[in-house]
């Protein structure tokens, strides 16, 4: 029965893909020739979560993370925190409003300042 592998690479994290394996066994020839296909790196050693290099024969599980390297040590697998459901999420703020109408609102920017908007009041 197939089972299906998620292959990173060891040297750029953020690159992955997932894979379907025909065997439940660590075959290097065959993480060998999905790592090319798929994350198109030539890869020579494989690991799996937690540092333990595969030497082939290991036996695989459905949903592991392997780690496919070019030579380099194991960098290791970054940890991503489980999502956090909406219930849980924290309240947002409430929305302040101004007090007068000389009094500008303050908008947040996608930087780490403000930008005061003055009103513009055009004719017509």
């Amino acid at each position: 029965m197939p089972i299906a592998l998620t292959l990173i690479n060891n040297a750029n994290q953020a690159h992955s893909k997932t894979c379907q394996s025909s065997t439940t066994t660590a075959s290097l020839e065959e993480l060998g020739a999905a790592s090319k296909n798929k994350l198109r790196i030539k890869a020579t050693r494989f690991f799996v979560e937690g540092g333990e290099e595969l030497s082939g024969g290991e036996p695989l599980v459905n949903g592991q993370l392997v780690l496919c390297s070019c030579g380099e040590a194991y960098i290791g697998a970054e940890l991503r925190p489980p999502p956090m459901p909406a219930a849980a999420a924290p309240p947002l703020p409430p929305r302040a409003s101004p007090t007068s109408k000389s009094e500008s609102p303050m908008i947040a920017s996608s930087v780490d300042f403000a930008v005061r908007v003055d009103r513009v009041f055009l004719p017509g």
